[in-house]
């Protein structure tokens, strides 16, 4: 499925050990946050098949226009899915994923490694979102031990984000790129100021395709065959 990751703000202040914001900070030039315009503007020039991923490289939730995003998919028909901390979660947040259910919805579970950590808040929406399962929820995704409260196991290790973090061990490949996740590469991700690039793994943003403010989507997807991809020799995928 061609798939669109929507990175709406940078950096993330979430901060996650294994995450190389500081890669992405070095790199990325132009506005920090996606306005609304631009949202409105870059989601209408998406085809319906293309399915919109709500986690890039930064915490969807904590973008200022969330609740309006979440009307402009419906409004538009598109499908998405959600991946999130669930940081900055409201209840007029929650009751917008609850009118237009992503699918899937996984909760990147908050681990020890995050700066910012959880209160009780936190916890009631956590608590709340999990014994309802509404918005239905797909699974759980810890990194790491838990922070305190939250009773989900570690169940996924950390990787270098095709090399990126270099804190993190990584073997690299040798032969044609490719990507078990996207034999074509068309799982990309869209950045605040328009720009779109190869993959979530693409931190050091070697792999430009093109800006949605000088071509259409799909001219930009035509760019695939001449995209640096020397990052898919690091990348556990």
């Amino acid at each position: 499925m061609r798939t669109l990751e929507l990175t709406l703000y940078l950096p993330c202040p979430i901060l996650c050990n294994y995450c190389p914001q500081d890669v992405l900070r070095d790199n990325y030039t132009g506005q920090k946050e996606m306005s609304l315009n631009d949202l409105e503007k870059y989601l209408g020039m998406i085809p319906k098949d293309v399915r919109i991923d709500l986690s890039g490289m930064s915490e969807s939730l904590l973008y200022t226009h969330f609740v309006e995003l979440i009307r402009i998919l419906e409004n538009n028909k598109l499908n998405y899915c959600v991946y999130t901390t669930l940081f900055g979660i409201t209840e007029e947040k929650l009751e917008a994923l609850r009118n237009y259910p992503p699918n899937p919805f996984v909760i990147h579970v908050p681990d020890v490694s995050m700066r910012l950590k959880i209160n009780e808040s936190y916890l009631e929406f956590f608590d709340k979102i999990s014994e309802s399962n509404n918005p239905p929820l797909t699974h759980y995704a810890c990194f790491d031990s838990p922070q305190d409260g939250i009773k989900i196991n570690k169940n996924y290790d950390p990787h270098s984000r095709a090399g990126n973090n270099k804190e993190i061990y990584t073997s690299v490949k040798n032969g044609k790129a490719h990507c078990s996740l996207s034999k074509d590469f068309d799982h990309n991700v869209l950045l605040p100021n328009g720009d779109i690039i190869l993959c979530c793994m693409d931190y050091g943003l070697t792999g430009r395709l093109g800006n949605l403010n000088d071509n259409s989507y799909e001219e930009i997807r035509n760019n695939i065959g001449d995209v640096n991809k020397k990052i898919c020799g690091s990348c556990i995928y």
